[in-house]
């Protein structure tokens, strides 16, 4: 996928108006979320408990304490897992527009870590469920390119929203 393509692919999402026409449809804000801070010890310490609260699915607490940790840690070697969970977290939400903005600025600073084969699937998945197949089959075809050997699960899935996206 070619800067001009994860460009444009982004350039695609829309983003509310400030009249809110053109807002895209999204899950109603949760009415209060309890305020998180990131626990004092070490960077991992801070990481786990940011995760801990996504495998709990207190998706409003991750969302914040991964936000946390970026901004405190940005250059940290775990940055690119915070920024990835983060992308998932507003996936599992539906919010797909945040989705793929937050797993294409992963990709973006990360092209060649560990994360970066499954930021592609991410930002497929996104672009699809935006209804945006061609971007979304972009995503694929970037995966498939650049990171042949990749897991089976990543491998399947690829496959069926290939073939469910109709790309070519």
């Amino acid at each position: 996928m070619t800067q001009r393509e994860l460009d444009q692919g982004q350039a695609g999402l829309a983003t509310p108006a400030a009249d809110g026409a053109a807002a895209p449809a999204q899950a109603p804000a949760p009415a209060a979320t309890a305020a998180v801070s990131l626990p004092a010890g070490s960077t991992r310490d801070r990481y786990n408990y940011a995760y801990g609260l996504l495998r709990q699915a207190r998706y409003d607490e991750a969302e914040e304490a991964f936000e946390q940790f970026l901004t405190a840690h940005p250059g940290d070697p775990l940055a690119q897992n915070a920024q990835y969970w983060l992308g998932k977290v507003y996936f599992v939400r539906e919010e797909y527009v945040l989705a793929a903005k937050t797993f294409t600025e992963n990709y973006k600073a990360y092209p060649e870590g560990p994360k970066a084969p499954d930021s592609l699937l991410n930002l497929g998945l996104s672009l699809s469920r935006l209804d945006k197949k061609a971007a979304a089959c972009a995503a694929f075809d970037e995966l498939k390119r650049k990171f042949p050997k990749v897991s089976p699960r990543i491998a399947r899935t690829v496959k069926s929203e290939w073939d469910a996206n109709g790309c070519r």
